[in-house]
């Protein structure tokens, strides 16, 4: 009984080896792969993409942008799928580079027909579209091979058969304009002015084809005081560090090297060198010039010892007369002697908040004081203030005054002290 088990069994393995047509056939389409790959067709026994639409209807093209085959795989061939897909909302991915959405890039405009036919290889990413910007990329176009449009013009966005504005020689040298023999030239001194020759070497005149340097301000006072010794279109400008470091400025200013026509600080060893610093205390660098630091002690300037102006205000020695302590305090004299700002005056006091505030409103050894600490009361018995004036106010004010003590004069008459019953 088990031997004929055994053969009827080996008998339908002989019967499938022998027709294996009678295999169940593969259905692709309810596989996972096909949802999430296109693999959905079936290709000598196998899922396989076979068709676009396979790779339209699965999560590939929807997330991915992967809607079409393209050697047996779904990739990503335009733009409009990239833009309808969930990778294109989420990240930004939403041109098609090399079968796959990426972001707008360089390199998806030099992967374009644009930038191949049309030199449109830069990509302007604030207006998301591809752009001609180098002359480079024109070369490189149909453009040029066939038609010979191979210099860029950036303000009308195409390749052109030659501008020499547009070329690196206008640039450079200022040479902007084509002659009749097919080559740039420096036409005109608008050619040079505006290239790096005129602002590094000082070629800004135009002569021959090309651009030279314009010498004719050397022996001005512009040059010699300022070290402006070269001519930019009307204008003499200085172009060289060594005229700026012969010229007055530098010694006086510490303005010794140049800058953008003009000579500037470059230093610090040139602010602490310069005139300005021994005289106004500027010797620290900011920004191209030498200026006042805030701790800087104007006492040791000459601007001190020349002028007064003794005390730092506002970045600048400054007379007593600008400071906060002449406002407040009435101190408003220097004194060489006591190195400090003094009151003098009665003036001085009455002006300032000393008066306004605490009645102190004439000065005494250098300081606005009250009026009974005065020397006109100590003296004449002007110890009462009135308004913002000592005066007699009473016979005491005279009692105790040196007036009646020298000469009887104790008693207040016509607002002074006199003698008398």
């Amino acid at each position: 009984m088990g031997n004929r088990f055994l053969f009827l069994a080996s008998g339908w393995l002989a019967v499938l080896l022998v027709f294996p047509c009678c295999a169940p056939p593969l259905d692709c389409a309810i596989q996972i792969e096909c949802q999430q790959r296109g693999l959905c067709t079936e290709v000598d026994g196998a899922c396989a993409v076979a068709t676009d639409k396979d790779c339209q209807g699965s999560r590939a093209c929807l997330n991915l942008g992967e809607c079409s085959v393209r050697a047996g795989k779904c990739v990503a061939t335009s733009n409009e799928d990239c833009q309808r897909s969930t990778r294109c909302r989420a990240e930004g991915k939403c041109v098609a580079v090399n079968f796959e959405c990426q972001a707008f890039s360089q390199e998806y405009c030099r992967s374009t027909n644009g930038c191949r036919l049309e030199g449109k290889c830069y990509a302007d990413s604030k207006n998301k579209t591809c752009v001609v910007a180098f002359d480079k990329d024109c070369g490189d176009s149909e453009a040029c091979t066939k038609e010979n449009r191979c210099f860029a013009d950036r303000d009308k966005n195409v390749c052109i058969t030659f501008n020499c504005r547009e070329s690196m020689i206008c640039r450079m040298l200022g040479q902007c304009s084509l002659s009749s023999s097919g080559q740039c030239i420096a036409a005109s001194d608008t050619d040079c002015v505006d290239s790096f020759d005129c602002f590094l070497r000082g070629r800004c005149k135009a002569e021959g084809g090309a651009c030279i340097a314009d010498r004719s301000c050397e022996g001005t006072e512009e040059c010699t005081v300022a070290g402006r010794c070269v001519r930019r279109r009307f204008q003499c400008v200085a172009i060289f560090d060594t005229d700026c470091a012969k010229s007055g400025l530098c010694q006086q200013q510490g303005l010794c090297q140049r800058g953008l026509f003009a000579c500037e600080a470059g230093t610090e060893d040139h602010c602490k060198k310069s005139g300005i610093c021994k005289s106004e205390a500027a010797c620290q660098l900011e920004v191209g010039r030498c200026v006042v630091p805030p701790n800087a002690d104007c006492t040791q300037t000459q601007a001190c010892d020349d002028e007064s102006r003794c005390r730092l205000v506002d970045g600048r020695c400054s007379l007593c007369s600008l400071t906060k302590e002449c406002k407040e305090e009435g101190l408003c004299t220097w004194s060489p002697e006591k190195k400090a700002c003094i009151a003098t005056s009665a003036v001085q006091c009455r002006v300032s908040a000393a008066c306004s505030q605490e009645e102190r409103c004439v000065p005494r050894n250098g300081a606005c004081v009250k009026c009974g600490k005065s020397e006109a009361c100590e003296v004449e018995g002007f110890c009462t203030l009135s308004g913002s004036l000592c005066v007699v106010g009473s016979d005491d004010d005279c009692k105790s005054s040196l007036a009646c003590q020298r000469e009887g004069r104790c008693r207040k008459s016509f607002d002074r002290c006199m003698t008398g019953g």
